[in-house]
């Protein structure tokens, strides 16, 4: 897979929502989730979202990934209303061991995305070699997803989104099934697979850490219904060590900040 040249970063708007409105209906009624959702995403930036369990990020993600319709307002991806899943977005949930096919060996699992689409045989390769490489999974394209790790099959699914050559990358918790050690070296490989490739990334955690380390900007969803409570612009350098930035007095204050907000939208919920 050809690296896609990193644009000027934050240069123009690549998502934006409007208005994003979700209703559930159920046999006792219906239920609002999201409300007046208004979030621009720039182009090659890294957006992390949190909020308290259940105000609705999943929903939210599912929304801009077109996997379900906004019940108010739009998502607008490169000027285009969303209304299926982009060719030109990739989604890697937390499950990925319901993601992979347990029959398909993993280089075929990571060129699945790719079959019918009218590209040439030898091109399927090339791209699945290098997205391979850019995990350090070369070695394991031919074993099948019950003979790896967690965090290598879910390496494997980051390799199966970048072989599609993604605009938007978006991942829905997708650290959270692993152990702290693998969680760290999946979090480095992101932020350097966003870098490499220009990227736009919209990560779900419901990590603290984790979001101030990723990202350039957190947005914390509150309320009930859940709106944008609020976003925080994350300024610690584009190159991340987990000792030595974790170690800085901005992370703590940061992360403190963060967790100030989420406790207030939990309050905000809870009052309404």
């Amino acid at each position: 897979m050809d690296q896609i040249t990193a644009p000027e970063k934050h240069a123009s708007v690549t998502l934006r929502m409007r208005d994003v409105g979700v209703t559930y209906r159920t046999p006792a009624g219906s239920k609002e989730v999201l409300s007046a959702i208004n979030l621009d995403v720039r182009q090659g930036e890294f957006v992390c979202i949190v909020g308290p369990s259940g105000t609705g990020k999943t929903t939210l993600i599912r929304c801009i990934a077109g996997l379900m319709s906004t019940t108010a307002g739009s998502v607008e991806l490169d000027e285009q209303t969303v209304s299926g899943p982009p060719v030109n977005l990739a989604l890697v949930s937390q499950d990925y061991s319901r993601s992979l096919m347990p029959w398909l060996r993993i280089d075929d699992n990571v060129a699945l995305p790719l079959r019918g689409k009218g590209i040439k045989r030898h091109e399927i390769d090339r791209r699945v070699a290098s997205a391979l490489s850019a995990v350090n999974l070369t070695n394991a394209a031919r074993a099948y997803p019950w003979q790896l790790s967690g965090g290598m099959q879910q390496r494997a699914a980051i390799a199966r989104a970048l072989a599609y050559g993604p605009e938007v990358m978006v991942l829905d918790e997708p650290f959270a099934s692993v152990d702290a050690q693998t969680r760290a070296e999946l979090e480095d490989l992101m932020r350097t697979l966003q870098s490499e490739n220009g990227m736009t990334v919209l990560l779900v955690t419901h990590d603290i850490d984790e979001s101030v380390y990723l990202a350039d900007r957190v947005v914390v969803l509150g309320g009930s219904p859940a709106t944008v409570h609020t976003e925080l612009d994350i300024e610690l350098g584009d190159s991340r060590d987990h000792l030595a930035t974790k170690a800085l007095p901005e992370f703590t204050r940061y992360r403190s900040e963060i967790l100030a907000c989420i406790r207030s939208a939990r309050l905000d919920a809870g009052a309404q």
